[in-house]
């Protein structure tokens, strides 16, 4: 049963890097030793982020005519959902092998409300030609399977018969496909074993194998050795590879002498489990064929490592909230107008709509309660529309932001355009801060977990780099992480600069540097029509900026709630389902951790405004009914606005705006910004 991956240049056969570039010679040992060189693994991939379905395959009485050696290999596609099939993968050739179990598995992404479809075709290699190209092979037979079919079947495995349509005549054999739900364990364990029998001769290779309900499954083939002692290389594999991540889960360990005519030649096997590995640090097996001891396998070296990933901490109960900033700067144009990038189409939503939607639909996803911070910043508000904000709740309570879902956000996202003046410049630093008082309002600590995200949508340069990078660098230090998307089409250098990937980002206030990367800088330009690539780009950072913050503070996923629905997190992307399984999550231990932060703010804000002369009374009916932003002068005219039916009253409160004595550099920046475009304006009209 000997396996050869097929992928390189004509007429080749390819076991890792090796090249055979004519058919074997029966007499040529030096090919045995070239193909029997290097290991042979079923790769593990990172799903952290979706709930994955691994397929294994395997064949039985293939036939490809008579007289007719099979070399058989699997070929994966899947259905893209428009008609055309799509190859995803290839598995290893099986060398002389009727009854094929391929090693190679196929991971894939599962999700409750989308119909997968996929198809395995068998072929069998002719090495005189080009293996790479399948018209040139022979097509033993073909299936297809749903993915919904496949998961609920009662023992997660179909079996079906190979059709050829070319072949009427015969049949090809049957093609079973079985699928297991990828476990949560990501633990990696390094082994090196050694075989001790000094009268075998020849190339041995051991292979490992997983049981499962209906059979083996291969997961790890070592490089062939003839020289004695017989010491393999030291080989990884992740415990989910292994056994599942049960570690009383028996694993299967053959030993086989590959013969002259590069079939693998079965001299027997053992069995152990990771349980026994771990808790035998001299631990020994007997290989036996039909009871018959042929030898010992010897472990001697076995490594067991911890990997949290970020799962992990969200299964054991880690709340992840997130946090949304807009840019309503006078830079994105005239709402009202086609070519702003604010502008409303029902049936071409603008960039900010689709990014908040391809972005949030996920993110939203991980905030357990769904109630989100909404803010904007760069506009004129109401009632005068004097004061310029760089940080306003979009629900105009800004002791309240939150809304419910990213619909809730879409709804004052929308109402929020028609009830202000786009103005200026781009501040950043008001929103991170902002954000960062969230982080930095909780203990975060191993019983009581939190993380906090802030997605922020601009539209291009922003005025105060000195004071972000400030922002920023204080906030590497919290349990926090920024997503900035950029929307249109221009320079974003700037952003780059902020993603600080090469280059950490260093404050000179603060006379430190970033304690560890929290920025991530997408395009939308780049990922236009592609909402779910945009989400994947955004997203990709973020896992590893948790677990980096996770391990600083030495904390580690807790052990994972009983709510095995969790299982599906980051695949759901219907609001039905989404709910549902919300629904039956634990209660947080936490559920508001900013609550405290924002009535504490709201307590200081009243004193501040009744410090003035105002009536108690008055400034708290004012701010129960909502205050947009943090702004003294903002809190005057509203009741201002309150009082406006009489004439005195307002020209008397009116006069008692209050003026800052010295002109603070975000001030300096927004008096240079409107000088900019004061002349700018001026220049065009002229």
């Amino acid at each position: 049963m000997g396996c050869v991956t097929s992928r390189r240049s004509p007429g080749s056969v390819v076991s890792g890097s090796i090249h055979l570039t004519h058919k074997p010679n029966p007499d040529e040992d030096s090919e045995i030793e070239e193909i029997a060189e290097l290991p042979i693994r079923a790769q593990d991939e990172d799903f952290d982020l979706v709930s994955a379905v691994e397929l294994s395959v395997s064949c039985n009485n293939l036939f490809a005519g008579k007289g007719v050696t099979v070399d058989p290999t699997a070929v994966f596609y899947i259905d893209d959902g428009i008609g055309n099939w799509v190859e995803k993968g290839r598995t290893e050739i099986q060398r002389n092998n009727l009854n094929p179990s391929f090693i190679k598995s196929f991971k894939i992404s599962y999700s409750f409300e989308k119909q997968l479809r996929f198809r395995f075709d068998i072929y069998n290699i002719n090495y005189s030609q080009d293996s790479k190209s399948l018209k040139w092979q022979t097509q033993i037979g073909s299936a297809k399977f749903n993915i919904h079919e496949l998961v609920c079947s009662p023992s997660h495995s179909i079996t079906r018969d190979l059709i050829n349509s070319n072949v009427r005549t015969e049949n090809g054999g049957t093609i079973s496909v079985s699928s297991e739900e990828m476990s949560r364990l990501k633990h990696r364990i390094k082994m090196q074993w050694e075989f001790i029998n000094q009268k075998i001769k020849g190339h041995l290779i051991l292979k490992l194998s997983r049981i499962t309900e209906n059979n083996e499954v291969c997961i790890y083939q070592t490089e062939g050795l003839a020289k004695i002692p017989r010491v393999w290389e030291q080989f990884e594999l992740t415990i989910n590879r292994l056994c599942k991540g049960d570690e009383r889960k028996p694993v299967t360990v053959g030993v086989y002498k590959i013969d002259k005519m590069l079939v693998h030649k079965f001299l027997g096997k053992s069995e152990f489990t990771l349980e026994e590995l771990k808790t035998n640090g001299n631990f020994e097996t007997t290989i036996r064929n039909n009871g018959k001891p042929i030898g010992i396998l010897k472990l001697n070296r076995f490594i067991y490592q911890e990997v949290c990933t970020f799962l992990d901490y969200v299964f054991g109960g880690c709340e992840i909230s997130l946090i949304i900033g807009i840019d309503f700067t006078k830079s994105n144009g005239v709402p009202t107008s086609p070519n702003s990038l604010h502008y409303f189409s029902t049936e071409n939503p603008n960039e900010y709509v689709q990014a908040i939607k391809a972005v949030g639909d996920i993110l939203q996803y991980y905030d357990s309660d769904k109630r989100i911070p909404a803010y904007g910043f760069g506009a004129r508000l109401p009632p005068y529309f004097d004061i310029v904000s760089h940080c306003f709740a979009l629900n105009k309570n800004i002791f309240d932001p939150e809304v419910t879902g990213i619909d809730g956000v879409l709804n004052v996202y929308k109402s929020t355009i028609n009830s202000i003046i786009f103005h200026g410049p781009t501040i950043f630093h008001e929103l991170i801060k902002t954000a960062s008082d969230y982080a930095s309002s909780v203990q975060v600590s191993q019983e009581a977990q939190q993380y906090f995200i802030l997605l922020i949508l601009t539209d291009g340069i922003i005025n105060d780099v000195e004071s972000t990078v400030d922002e920023i660098v204080s906030g590497s230090f919290l349990p926090f992480s920024i997503i900035i998307v950029g929307i249109g089409h221009e320079d974003f250098t700037v952003m780059e600069f902020l993603d600080a990937d090469s280059n950490p980002l260093f404050s000179k206030k603060q006379n430190r540097g970033m304690e560890r990367d929290i920025v991530q800088f997408v395009p939308f330009s780049q990922f236009k029509g592609m909402p779910h690539e945009l989400a994947k780009e955004v997203l990709f950072e973020i896992p590893k900026q948790m677990i980096g913050y996770m391990k600083n503070k030495g904390i580690k996923p807790n052990p994972p709630s009983k709510t095995e629905v969790l299982d599906t997190i980051g695949s759901a992307r219907g609001q039905n389902q989404i709910n549902s399984q919300r629904m039956m999550l634990p209660s947080p231990k936490n559920p508001h951790p900013s609550s405290m932060l924002l009535k504490n703010m709201r307590n200081q804000f009243i004193e501040d405004v009744v410090r003035l002369g105002f009536d108690e009374d008055t400034v708290i009916d004012v701010v129960d009914e909502g205050i947009p932003c943090l702004n003294v002068n903002m809190a005057i005219e509203l009741i201002n606005e309150k009082q406006s039916t009489i004439g005195p009253i307002k020209s008397v409160l009116k006069s008692m705006i209050v003026k800052q004595p010295e002109m603070s550099r975000q001030q300096s920046d927004e008096k240079t910004w409107e000088r900019e475009t004061r002349r700018t304006e001026e220049r065009d009209y002229l």
